[in-house]
C-alpha cells in the first residue's frame, strides 16, 4: 500500500499531465523514488526538458508538501474498494503500457482480472441516440464479446456503449468501463444500475481522481484509454461530428483495427460509419464472422445470470406485458393493475436500465435484445 500512495501523490501534482509524468518516469523509476528526489536535480531535468516549464517545477515542489493528504486520501480510497495501477506494477495491462501518453497509473474499482486482458479485447462506442438497428447491433457485438470470451471496453455512456456493456454481463461476459470522471461520480444517471453491475462482474476505470465530476474536456482524454485497452475498435452509429470518432483517431494512431456499422445514407447518426468506411475502415459485415476472425475461436456455452435479478417484483410484472409490438400505456394499466403513479415509475426505471424504450408518447416497446 505503502506505493501506491505515491502515485496517488503523483497523480495529484498540478499542471503534470500523463505525458509530463511519464517523461519523468523515463528518468526516474517510479513515484516514490521521484518523491524523494532532490529538488536540484528535479529542477535541472525540467529545464532541459522543453516540454516543462517553471510553473510545473514550482507545482512540482509544492505538492511534495502534501504527501500526509495523500495518505489520507488512500485510507479513504480504500475504504470504497478503490485501487492503484501503476506502470511498474504486474497487473498493469501491457496493451495500454505501449501507448503514446499512457496513464502512469489509474483507478480502479470492481473485479480487475489482468489476466482477461492479455487475449483479445474489443472496445465498442457509438452514439447516445441509437436507432432500432443500432440497439440490435450493440446488443449482438456485446452478447457476442461474452459467447466467445472476449472483454468488452466502453466508455459507460447512454445509448451504444451502455447497450452493449449491459448484454455482454447479462450473458456472463467480463467488461472494462472507462469513466470521464473520477469513480466517485456514476455518469450519466441512467446508468446506475450498469455502474453497479459492472462493479459486481466486471471493472471500472479512470485516471482522475475519485472527486473529480464528469467534464466535458474530460472525455475525448479518456477515449486514448478505451482504444489503447483494446485490439480493436467497433463503431455502431456515429454522425460526422461524433465524439466517437476521436477514439478512432486515437486507434488509428495506436496501431488498432477500426471496424465501422454502416448505415443508411439518409441516417445522420451513421454519416461517421459510413465515411470512415469510404476512408478505408474495415467494414462489419456479420457478428459472429468477426468474432471468428478476431478469436480463432468458436463460441463458448453461454453463462447467463439472471438478467431480471435487478428489477423489482412490479418491474417484473410490468416487463412481462411489454414486447417487441408497441403497447399503449392505458394498456399497460389494465394489465398489470398498478396505480398509475406505480406504473410510470415501472416504466421509467426500465428504460433507464434499458429494458425498454418509448417510441412515442405513451407507446412502449421491448429492447430487442432483451425480449
Amino acid at each position: 500500500m505503502q506505493r501506491e500512495i505515491y502515485w496517488l501523490w503523483l497523480l495529484s501534482v498540478p499542471r503534470l499531465g500523463a505525458v509530463k509524468q511519464r517523461l519523468l518516469l523515463e528518468k526516474w523509476e517510479d513515484a516514490e523514488t521521484l518523491y524523494y528526489e532532490g529538488e536540484e536535480r528535479i529542477e535541472n531535468f525540467m529545464r532541459e526538458c522543453p516540454k516543462f516549464r517553471r510553473e510545473d517545477f514550482l507545482a512540482f515542489c509544492a505538492a511534495k508538501k502534501q504527501i500526509a493528504d495523500c495518505r489520507r486520501e488512500w485510507e479513504k480510497l480504500n475504504g470504497e474498494g478503490v485501487r492503484i495501477l501503476s506502470l511498474d506494477g504486474a497487473e498493469y495491462p501491457d496493451r495500454l503500457r505501449s501507448i503514446h501518453g499512457a496513464p502512469p497509473a489509474f483507478f480502479v474499482k470492481g473485479s480487475w482480472q489482468p489476466e482477461q486482458m492479455t487475449g483479445p479485447v474489443l472496445a465498442v462506442v457509438g452514439t447516445r441516440k441509437a436507432s432500432r438497428y443500432g440497439m440490435e447491433v450493440a446488443a449482438a457485438l456485446g452478447r457476442g464479446c461474452a459467447q466467445y470470451g472476449v472483454p468488452l471496453v466502453s466508455g459507460m455512456a447512454a445509448g451504444i456503449d451502455g447497450i452493449a456493456q449491459r448484454e455482454c454481463l447479462k450473458h456472463g461476459g467480463y467488461s472494462v468501463g472507462v469513466l470521464g470522471s473520477g469513480l466517485g461520480f456514476q455518469f450519466p444517471a441512467g446508468n446506475w444500475d450498469l455502474y453497479l453491475e459492472m462493479e459486481n462482474r466486471g471493472a471500472l476505470i479512470s485516471e482522475e481522481s475519485y472527486q473529480t465530476p464528469p467534464h466535458a474536456t474530460l472525455f475525448p482524454k479518456r477515449n486514448r484509454i478505451i482504444s489503447g485497452l483494446a485490439d480493436a475498435v467497433v463503431v455502431v452509429e456515429a454522425a460526422e461530428k461524433s465524439g466517437s470518432l476521436i477514439t478512432v483517431d486515437y486507434a488509428l494512431e495506436q496501431g488498432r483495427d477500426v471496424y465501422a456499422v454502416p448505415g443508411r445514407l439518409d441516417d445522420r447518426r451513421s454519416g461517421g460509419c459510413n465515411r470512415l468506411i469510404a476512408q478505408g475502415a474495415y467494414l462489419l459485415e456479420g457478428v459472429e464472422a468477426f468474432f471468428a476472425k478476431l478469436t480463432g475461436k468458436k463460441p463458448k456455452e453461454e453463462q447467463s445470470p439472471d438478467w431480471q435479478e435487478n428489477l423489482d417484483e412490479n418491474e417484473k410484472k410490468l416487463y412481462r406485458h411489454i414486447g417487441r409490438e408497441p403497447v399503449y400505456i392505458g394498456r399497460l394499466h389494465e394489465k398489470s393493475g398498478l396505480e398509475m403513479g406505480e406504473l410510470q415509475l415501472c416504466l421509467l426505471q426500465l428504460e433507464w436500465k434499458g429494458y425498454i424504450r418509448q417510441l412515442t408518447a405513451g407507446y412502449y416497446v421491448a429492447m430487442p435484445s432483451l425480449s
